[in-house]
């Protein structure tokens, strides 16, 4: 990914829940925040991504590439 030419790596993920940002007064059941660092590992920006599970499938969250652990994954485990 570049950042204002500069390259950025996703070093981390971590998810809130409930949210820990409202939007319009509303919170979201939880919100995934990823992490990003320079080629030094110096902190450069978290991308938020709102989480409100539904019964309706989430386009968005099925393009996103394995490993990541869907919401509703109950047997699922991850060391990082």
């Amino acid at each position: 990914m570049k950042f204002d030419d500069e390259e950025v790596f996703l070093i981390g993920l971590h998810i809130h829940s409930p949210a820990d940002h409202t939007f319009d007064g509303f919170r979201s059941k939880s919100g995934k925040h990823l992490v990003h660092a320079n080629r030094e590992g110096e902190p450069r920006s978290v991308v938020g991504i709102r989480i409100d599970p539904g019964k309706a499938p989430s386009a968005f969250l099925s393009s996103l590439p394995t490993p990541f652990i869907g919401f509703n994954e109950t047997t699922a485990s991850s060391t990082t």
